[in-house]
């Protein structure tokens, strides 16, 4: 009778241990994602198929539901949602964390890095390595995208109304910016009068003539249709981008191993997807901009751009608005 009731004890710690795997297999972990362009744009595109990686490679265990357009709001406001863990992911570009680690202003300086690869090559440094292990410890926000392939864009450019041929045309233009303190400067600098306006209300801002240009990328400019009231865009290269994901670092850790590893490895397949995506496309946007919609694309010398803005450099890092020290870290670690 003792052996029955022991065998019957048992059975019964093995069925709820069962239970309990089973349980923590079926966890279903529903994070929110919030993204500053609609939907339509080549870098939503990445997101969506991000997302579907995720799902596919979690066997649904992860299910991660997209806002685009500044839905969630600006992206100040949807930093801070995903620091405080009301949302989970928000999805721009590298320039918005420096509300929180200055060094992250070198992303947004015009004419820094020489081309994509020198960026590129930038963004998997040590530098830039110590800037993102500052941000976790700072505020809990988590780069995603380990691989940093994640392009934005095959080229920025101004548009406007009428056409910008040299630096002469960027004094006293009301030039739309977000609220990004390093661009401001930097545009004010170059003679720009600078108003800020969140992306989403960039157009109809344009259209009532609030601003006279604003900067974005070729595809941002063909998504958004700044096409319909402004027919000209001039060749700015005024920096590189990537997409820069982050996700709240306790969400985060809170996943097992699996779906961590799930995660970076979605992202970097995504940011491969993405950056082929906008290489492939941009020849067919600028041909179907100037065709289609009569838009004209202006080559610009962007000599004077540099100079004066080496000399903002200097101003912004004497008086510590960029940390003292990182341009030159940079500069040397590009030089090797």
């Amino acid at each position: 009778m003792k052996k029955i009731v022991i065998l019957l004890v048992v059975i019964t710690v093995l069925f709820i241990l069962n239970g309990v795997g089973v349980f923590a297999q079926e966890q279903v972990w529903e994070f929110k994602l919030g993204s500053k362009m609609i939907e339509t744009h080549p870098e939503s595109q990445g997101v969506l198929k991000f997302i579907k990686l995720v799902d596919e490679r979690s066997k649904g265990r992860i299910k991660i539901i997209p806002y685009f357009g500044e839905i969630l709001g600006p992206s100040k406001v949807q930093l801070e949602n995903v620091i405080t863990g009301t949302q989970d992911f928000y999805t721009a570009s590298y320039t918005f964390l420096a509300n929180y680690v200055p060094e992250f202003r070198v992303h947004s300086l015009p004419y820094l890095f020489e081309s994509y690869e020198e960026y590129q090559k930038f963004l998997l440094s040590p530098i830039e390595e110590n800037m993102e292990k500052k941000i976790i410890k700072n505020v809990g926000l988590r780069v995603l995208n380990e691989k940093k392939n994640w392009k934005i864009g095959a080229y920025r450019v101004i548009v406007s109304k009428k056409p910008i041929k040299s630096i002469d045309d960027i004094k006293g233009l009301k030039l739309r910016q977000p609220d990004n303190q390093t661009t401001i400067k930097i545009w004010t600098a170059l003679g720009a009068n600078v108003v800020i306006i969140p992306f989403t209300e960039t157009y109809l801002a344009l259209q009532q003539g609030m601003v006279d240009a604003l900067t974005t990328t070729l595809e941002g400019y063909s998504s958004v249709k700044f096409f319909d009231i402004a027919k000209h865009i001039t060749k700015s290269n005024e920096y590189q981008q990537q997409d820069c994901t982050v996700m709240n670092e306790r969400k985060f850790q809170s996943l097992p191993q699996d779906l961590q590893e799930v995660i970076i490895e979605s992202m970097n397949d995504a940011g491969d997807f993405t950056t082929q995506l906008i290489e492939n496309k941009a020849i067919e946007i600028e041909n179907e901009l100037k065709n289609k919609h009569g838009v004209q694309i202006h080559d610009i010398d962007l000599k004077p751009f540099k100079e004066k803005t080496q000399a903002a450099y200097d101003e912004l890092e004497a008086s510590g608005f960029i940390p003292a020290g990182i341009l030159d870290q940079i500069k040397d670690y590009l030089a090797e």
